[in-house]
């Protein structure tokens, strides 16, 4: 006889944007079981890359952005053995960015992170890092702005 069982878990369930944007509030929250290398296929160029891949313990899989990586490693550190148990918040919120080409300001959606447990993280910074602005606006006013700030706080 047949144990039945629930085949969804089975399946590789993606937190992309389109699965955001149908979720109240755009947001997912879960617990992170496990970050794996994985190859998958770059939507930007179509050829297969190795990822980071969060394995959430729900069976959720997120492939963190630049700034979502920064973002995690600022609070959790960089080893990804002690993200396992934490909670997450994963949501989209709006940016607006410069088009170079036409100069128009677009709004488009960001998907980024937030620790959602009451164990402090690791780090705090009252400014974000090179590749969180990158990742946010890299309008070329936006990248001269950072390069001044960095240069002011040096002196």
């Amino acid at each position: 006889m047949a144990i039945p069982m629930d085949m969804s878990k089975h399946l590789r369930r993606w937190l992309n944007d389109a699965e955001l944007a149908r979720r109240e509030h755009g947001a997912y929250e879960g617990v992170i079981a496990d970050v794996v290398e994985e190859t998958v296929r770059n939507p930007f160029t179509t050829q297969p890359e190795v990822a980071p891949v969060i394995v959430f313990e729900d069976g959720w899989r997120l492939i963190p952005n630049f700034g979502m990586r920064a973002q995690l490693v600022t609070m959790f550190g960089p080893e990804t053995d002690v993200w396992r148990g934490r909670r997450v918040r994963v949501f989209r919120r709006s940016a607006e960015r410069v088009d170079k080409k036409s100069g128009e300001v677009k709004t488009t959606w960001v998907k980024t992170v937030m620790a959602c447990d009451a164990r402090p993280t690791l780090v705090a910074r009252a400014e974000p890092t090179p590749h969180e602005w990158s990742d946010y606006d890299d309008s070329d006013e936006a990248i001269a702005a950072a390069a001044r700030r960095r240069s002011g706080a040096a002196r």
